[in-house]
C-alpha cells in the first residue's frame, strides 16, 4: 500500500481577517478536510493569532514550526496552508521559507490556491501570486527535474551490465594529494570485464554501438555566455518538415578587435544534422525573438477578450468526474474484507484442527493450499487498489496543475514581460504541447500555422484544444488572428 503523507497545518490571522471568513477555525476546518480527502495525517499543528504576515519575524508558532522542519522530528511531507498569503504577505521571506522547508525534503500546499510547490507550476504560481498582491517579486528556478537525471541515463548508457557483462575495478578510492585522510573516488581507464551469469537485455553488438556514440557525442557543453538567456518555445516548436522538435541554438560570431558581436539566437530542427540515422531537410533557422514573439502575441489576444476571462474562472476550481473509479475502488475494497475474512476464518480452522484425527496432514496440506491462494489473491487486490489510488492521485493533481495554469492566464497581459526567460519557458510548457509553422514566411507575414494547448482554451465560443489557420473558418476572432502581422 501506498506510504501515508504527513505534514504540518499552519494557521494564522490577524484581527481585520476574521471578519472575512478566514477565522482560525474556518483555515482549520479547510486544512483538515483537505487531509482527510488526500489521506495525509497531521502530526502537528501551529497558529498565529493576531499576527501579521509581513515578516516571520513576531510569528512564534511559524517559527517554531520552521524548527521542527529543520529537526525532522516528525519526518513531514508537507506544510498545509489555507492560501498563499496565510504562509506570509512578504515575497523575501516566502521564498526564503519555502527554500528553507525544501532543503529538508519539505514542501508546500496552499489549499484554497491549488498550488503544490513540488511541481514546477506551483513554484511558478507562487511567484505570479505573490506578483499580484504587489509584493517584493524574485525569481524561482526550477528545481526538480521530473524523470531520469543526465548522470542517472549516463551510468546506464555506460554500464556493461546491461550486456551481460560484469566489471570489475572501475573505480578506485584514491587519497587527495596534499591531504592527510581526505579520499575521493577515481574512475579507471583499465579494468577487469567478465561474463555475467544474469541474462543480457541487449547484445555487446549494440551495447558496444552506444558506447561508442556516448564517446563521440557526450560531451557536456558549459554555457558560459548570455547565461539568463533560455530557449523558450525549445522542442514544442515542431519542424515543418520532419514534425520534430525544433530546438534553441546561438550563433556566435568573433569582433575583429578580439571580442563578439551580439548572440543570435535561433530554433532550428534537431535533425538538420544527422541524428540517430535521420537527417532532415528543412534547414532553415528561424529568429527566436520573431517566434516568441508571434506566440506571445497570440496568446495576449484571447487572454484580453473579457468573455475570456468569465469562461476560465467558471472552469477553475470546477468538479472532475471520478465517479467510475471510485466505484472500482469501492469494489475492490469490498472484495479485500471478504477475501481478508475468508483467510482469518480458513486460519481459524487450521488452528482447531485435531492432530489426532486420521486425515490431518491430508486436511492440514489442503486448507495451506487454499490459504495460500487466499494470500496471492489478496496481494493482487492490494496492488489493484493501489494503482485505482495513484490514477484518482494523478487525475486530482492534473485537475490542480490546470486550475494553475488558467490562474496564470488571466494575469498573463500584465505579468509575463516581468518574467525571466526560465519563468516564461516553465509557463509554456505547461500550457502549450505544441507550436506549429510554416516552412516560410507567408504573403501577409504570418509564420505560425497553429498552437496545441494542454488543457482546453476558451476561444470563440467554445473550449478548443488548439488553433489551425490553415482551416477555413468564417468565426470573427479566428479570422481576427488569421490576419494578424506577425
Amino acid at each position: 500500500m501506498k506510504k501515508q503523507q504527513k505534514c504540518y497545518i499552519y494557521t494564522r490571522v490577524s484581527t481585520s481577517m476574521q471578519v472575512d471568513g478566514y477565522s482560525l477555525d474556518a483555515q482549520k476546518d479547510k486544512l483538515k478536510k483537505y487531509t482527510e480527502y488526500q489521506e495525509m495525517s497531521i502530526v502537528g499543528e501551529y497558529s498565529d493569532e493576531g499576527k501579521s504576515g509581513k515578516s516571520v519575524e513576531g510569528r512564534p508558532q511559524f517559527k517554531q514550526m520552521l524548527a521542527d522542519v529543520e529537526s525532522g522530528k516528525d519526518n513531514v511531507d508537507y506544510v498545509l496552508v489555507f492560501k498563499l498569503s496565510r504562509f506570509g504577505r512578504n515575497a523575501a521571506d516566502v521564498l526564503s521559507s519555502l527554500q528553507k522547508m525544501q532543503d529538508y525534503g519539505v514542501n508546500l500546499i496552499c489549499v484554497e490556491d491549488g498550488i503544490d510547490s513540488s511541481k514546477d507550476v506551483g513554484k511558478l504560481m507562487i511567484s505570479v501570486l505573490s506578483a499580484v498582491a504587489e509584493i517584493e517579486r524574485e525569481n524561482i528556478l526550477v528545481q526538480t527535474i521530473e524523470g531520469f537525471s543526465t548522470s542517472f541515463v549516463k551510468g546506464v548508457l555506460d554500464n556493461p551490465i546491461y550486456c551481460g557483462k560484469l566489471a570489475f575495478g572501475r573505480r578506485k578510492n584514491e587519497k587527495i594529494p596534499g591531504t592527510r585522510n581526505e579520499y575521493h573516488i577515481v574512475k579507471q581507464k583499465d579494468y577487469l570485464l567478465s561474463d555475467g551469469v544474469h541474462e543480457a537485455i541487449i547484445s555487446e553488438e549494440m551495447w558496444n554501438q552506444a558506447h561508442r556514440k556516448r564517446q563521440e557525442t557526450g560531451v557536456l557543453q558549459v554555457k558560459t555566455h548570455s547565461l539568463e538567456h533560455e530557449h523558450i518555445l525549445s522542442g514544442i516548436i515542431k519542424c515543418p518538415v520532419c514534425g520534430s522538435g525544433m530546438y534553441g541554438n546561438v550563433n556566435r560570431k568573433k569582433h575583429p578587435d578580439g571580442g563578439y558581436y551580439k548572440d543570435y539566437f535561433y530554433y532550428a530542427c534537431k535533425h538538420r544534422k544527422l541524428v540517430d540515422g535521420h537527417r532532415c531537410t528543412y534547414k532553415r533557422q528561424w529568429n527566436e525573438d520573431r517566434i516568441n514573439a508571434a506566440v506571445e502575441e497570440i496568446i495576449r489576444k484571447f487572454v484580453t477578450n473579457p468573455k475570456f476571462e468569465e469562461e476560465i474562472r467558471k472552469q477553475i476550481g470546477g468538479s472532475i468526474d471520478t465517479s467510475e473509479l471510485g466505484r472500482e475502488y469501492d469494489g475492490l475494497k469490498d472484495r479485500l474484507n471478504q477475501t481478508t475474512g475468508a483467510k482469518n476464518k480458513l486460519a481459524d480452522q487450521m488452528d482447531h484442527l485435531s492432530v489426532l484425527d486420521k486425515n490431518y496432514e491430508k486436511k492440514y496440506n489442503d486448507m495451506q493450499e487454499r490459504l495460500d491462494k487466499l494470500y496471492d489473491e489478496i496481494t493482487d487486490i492490494e496492488n489493484a487498489i493501489e494503482e485505482v489510488e495513484t490514477r484518482l492521485y494523478n487525475i486530482r493533481q492534473d485537475k490542480i496543475s490546470e486550475d494553475n495554469v488558467y490562474q496564470f492566464l488571466l494575469f498573463f497581459d500584465k505579468l509575463y514581460d516581468e518574467f525571466t526567460d526560465l519563468e516564461k519557458k516553465t509557463f509554456l510548457k505547461s500550457f502549450l504541447s505544441d507550436v506549429f509553422i510554416y516552412e516560410e514566411e507567408q504573403k501577409d507575414g504570418r509564420i505560425l500555422k497553429g498552437l496545441r494547448f494542454k488543457f482546453p482554451i476558451y476561444m470563440n465560443g467554445r473550449n478548443v484544444l488548439g488553433v489551425d489557420w490553415d482551416n477555413e473558418s468564417t468565426d470573427e476572432t479566428i479570422v481576427a488572428l488569421h490576419r494578424i502581422d506577425l
